[in-house]
């Protein structure tokens, strides 16, 4: 079996760096060799120079002549030769911290992420359940709006934002988020299908967020995933057209927002964007947008689904419907 890439967030050019030093000190040669050579031969002859005067004459003059580093200051040798092993062990811990991103993917998110998909599937498996018994010994035509009745796509949809809610708020308990999931048309967003937490309305209309700059428009325009850090500080550009937030009734608090578009896997177009909302600015981060994404496409998956389920529910009704005429 091959290595498991675990999503991670991207972080900047320092991280960079200090990974591919890292990566490049993993060959066996440099970690079992020559590492431990120089961190055990390299005081061991500053010693041998500093013990042995007569070693000195193959020391330049600045370093080992008279009035020289070992002559003028040997204190100050002798404690650099022990201190140097210490010293370097701690620079690599430091470049080794540094190449580790600062958000990935832990065991706690792969659990919260399984028992939201868990409560969705339970209910489905609850409400199947329930009406097989009823259908046991009973033997009847299943028609497909019958089997829709029991499937309720709408429902599960609703449930699968719901579940990413909770994900969102259980990741990071330091923001609050507000989850939303709008049903596109031909490019354009045409109603919410959910919102939470529960009780709480979508701050702005489709029609609203149909403008081109809106973050929903950019996720549909380019089909991936747009994240704005600082809403305040994307409605200060100058340039408008530059802008991925579009200005509404909570343009004046900080905040973050990030969108996600679902492909419908039957027509190839966008079929829904989730949008999630953060109460501080920085609570929604560009370089943890590959954890984003990942969490969510796990879900928007069985969003695609439900979806196609209730596509052809549609389908058999219109022709049914067509042949009743």
């Amino acid at each position: 079996m091959g290595k498991v890439h675990t999503p991670s967030s991207a972080d900047g050019a320092i991280n960079k760096i200090c990974k591919s030093l890292v990566g490049f000190s993993d060959h066996w040669i440099l970690k079992f060799l020559v590492a431990p050579v120089l961190l055990t031969s390299l005081p061991a002859i500053v010693l041998l120079f500093f013990s042995r005067e007569q070693m000195r004459v193959y020391l330049p003059d600045w370093a080992g002549g008279k009035g020289g580093v070992f002559d003028q200051h040997p204190v100050l040798v002798v404690v650099g030769a022990i201190v140097f092993p210490v010293l370097a062990k701690a620079l690599w811990a430091g470049i080794t911290h540094a190449a580790e991103p600062s958000r990935k993917l832990s065991v706690e998110d792969l659990v919260i992420l399984t028992n939201a998909l868990g409560e969705v599937v339970g209910e489905k498996l609850t409400r199947f359940a329930g009406v097989g018994k009823s259908w046991i010994g009973n033997p009847r035509k299943r028609e497909l709006h019958e089997f829709m009745e029991i499937a309720k796509p709408k429902e599960q949809i609703r449930l699968l934002a719901k579940a990413i809610y909770g994900l969102f708020n259980s990741i990071d308990s330091t923001a609050e988020f507000r989850v939303g999931l709008i049903r596109i048309s031909d490019g354009k967003p045409i109603e919410w299908i959910a919102y939470f937490p529960a009780g709480r309305i979508p701050r702005m209309s489709p029609e609203d967020l149909s403008v081109p700059t809106s973050t929903v428009s950019r996720a549909i325009k380019h089909q991936r995933a747009v994240i704005v850090e600082d809403i305040k500080k994307e409605l200060d550009k100058k340039n408008k057209d530059d802008r991925n937030f579009v200005k509404g009734v909570a343009s004046n608090e900080a905040g973050s927002q990030l969108c996600y578009p679902i492909t419908d896997s039957l027509s190839g177009r966008v079929a829904f964007v989730i949008t999630v909302a953060g109460n501080s600015s920085g609570s929604l981060r560009k370089a943890s947008l590959p954890i984003y994404e990942w969490l969510i496409e796990r879900v928007a998956v069985r969003i695609q689904v439900e979806n196609c389920l209730e596509v052809m529910g549609k389908s058999h009704d219109e022709k049914a419907e067509a042949e009743a005429a």
